[in-house]
């Protein structure tokens, strides 16, 4: 065993009268002495007892005690640190009771458990669970709930200021089967009961023409071609082949040489060479017209003209107020033909910028879109091409933003656009914290654009068995006359012959 001192020198004080030692700054440097220490909790204690031991052997060595004295002493150490290992035992697991005994409620586990209760405990409402249980239905109770109410003021059709009740309005306001738009139209148009419908008027005038029996047609074609009647036309004709049709004489030979100036089949040959070139003449001066018309500003403002009389129509229910303004310039330039000022507020104003050209990629259209709100400080821009397929692929049919809206003129394209365009001004759309759903809304006016299709193909067909109709009248009697002048020209050809 060796002693040192580090900082200041070792000193040991012995007491005789109370036979106390005093060891101050004592160091000991000893590899045996450290690993018994190191893992003993009263260090100080068991360092006085190895003293004293060591003491008491050193002692017996010097002065010959008995070895077995010695060995009694160290027995007696033993059980001493026995004795002590089995108090520390008892006190580790009353410890470990005391931390881990679940009965106990001062335990740290029992204590863990309790405040397990106290969070998930739902009969109890001031805790964590309760309070969530609460507040989830009062977002969700399928009664009272606010997702209930919320969805109870957006779709339901008993609410009349609900949107679902409008749209249902909007839908029977089109589609009833008794008071609808559509059936209205179809009814008018369609009716083949009533003779005042293109289609009724159709029906009359087809069974008026060809009827088998008492039909104009068969009428005209039975004082025509009926060969029993002297005095039908076709009886005269094949009286006049046989009086004239002599193949020697060269009668109808002469009638029918081109190369002659005064046969009739010349004067034809010459006057439809004549309608040819007019008819050339007439398709290059159009084509012409329509080349300068693609290269110059001209097919824009046409395009703009029809854009403005929709327009005018559009608006004038709702009190808006329109301005051209195509020729003038706002804040950085011209961009923007239109401005429509909602209520005549100024300040709520949607611009409409007009396109007839597939030369547009959707920066540049997007670019173009935010240079025209800036410029006519308007809210919302309608971005109107002529034609859908104008529109870049990934745009069609109509692509909407949070303040913009590409779409085109077809399928009343424009309509809708203004009136969605003044739904947003409205309901103030660009102060609203919460996002707008623009996929949905896309979705819907996708919707609409289809139905309109259908409802214009509808129409389209209905104007087209009207014009039929018209067009079946007018024909036949062109035809009557014109087989009138044939006849008659037949004759007035074959009468020389015949004189």
């Amino acid at each position: 065993m060796v002693s040192k001192s580090k900082k200041e020198e070792s000193e040991v004080t012995l007491n005789s009268g109370t036979k106390e030692i005093h060891i101050y700054n004592l160091y000991i440097q000893n590899e045996e002495v450290y690993e018994f220490l190191k893992d003993k909790v009263e260090k100080e204690e068991w360092l006085k007892r190895a003293i004293i031991i060591g003491s008491v052997g050193l002692k017996n060595m010097m002065i010959g005690y008995n070895v077995d004295y010695v060995d009694k002493r160290f027995n007696q150490f033993m059980n001493e640190v026995e004795i002590k290992f089995r108090e520390q035992e008892k006190e580790i697991k009353t410890k470990i009771d005391e931390t881990f005994d679940i009965n106990k409620s001062s335990s740290s586990v029992a204590q863990l458990y309790k405040k397990i209760d106290e969070t998930f405990d739902i009969k109890k409402s001031d805790s964590a669970i309760a309070k969530l249980t609460k507040i989830l239905e009062n977002y969700f109770d399928d009664k009272n709930g606010v997702v209930k109410q919320i969805i109870d003021e957006t779709f339901s059709v008993k609410k009349k200021d609900s949107p679902m009740s409008k749209f249902m309005d909007n839908l029977s306001f089109y589609f009833h089967e008794e008071n609808g738009i559509l059936n209205k139209t179809l009814t008018k148009n369609l009716d083949i009961t009533k003779k005042d419908t293109p289609l009724g008027m159709l029906a009359f005038n087809l069974d008026n023409y060809f009827d088998e029996r008492r039909g104009i047609v068969k009428k005209l074609l039975d004082k025509s071609f009926d060969f029993n009647n002297k005095e039908s036309a076709m009886h005269k004709f094949s009286e006049l082949l046989e009086k004239n049709f002599d193949v020697d004489k060269g009668t109808i030979k002469k009638l029918l040489d081109p190369s002659k100036q005064d046969s009739p089949i010349n004067q034809l040959k010459e006057e439809i060479v004549k309608n040819i070139k007019e008819v050339k003449t007439l398709l290059e001066q159009e084509q012409a017209m329509e080349d300068i018309i693609q290269k110059t500003t001209l097919k824009g403002i046409d395009f703009q003209d029809d854009v403005e009389a929709e327009l005018q129509a559009i608006v004038n229910p709702y009190g808006d107020m329109i301005e051209d303004v195509s020729t003038s310039s706002g804040r950085s330039g011209k961009a923007g033909d239109f401005l429509i000022s909602v209520d005549g507020n100024k300040k709520d104003r949607i611009a409409i910028e007009c396109k007839d050209g597939c030369q547009y990629t959707c920066k540049k259209i997007n670019q173009e879109i935010s240079k025209i709100i800036s410029n006519r400080n308007a809210k919302f821009t309608i971005f109107l091409f002529k034609k859908q397929n104008q529109i870049p692929t990934e745009m069609q049919p109509v692509r909407i933003a949070q303040n913009s809206m590409i779409v085109s003129y077809e399928n009343n394209g424009l309509y809708f656009a203004y009136r969605i365009a003044r739904m947003f001004i409205e309901n103030d759309v660009d102060k609203q914290n919460q996002s707008i759903p623009i996929d949905k809304i896309q979705i819907e006016i996708q919707t609409i654009q289809d139905q309109a299709r259908s409802f214009n193909t509808m129409m389209k067909k209905t104007t087209e068995i009207k014009n039929a109709s018209i067009y079946i009248n007018d024909e036949l009697e062109i035809f009557h006359k014109q087989l009138e002048n044939s006849l008659l020209n037949i004759e007035r050809y074959l009468r020389p012959v015949i004189q």
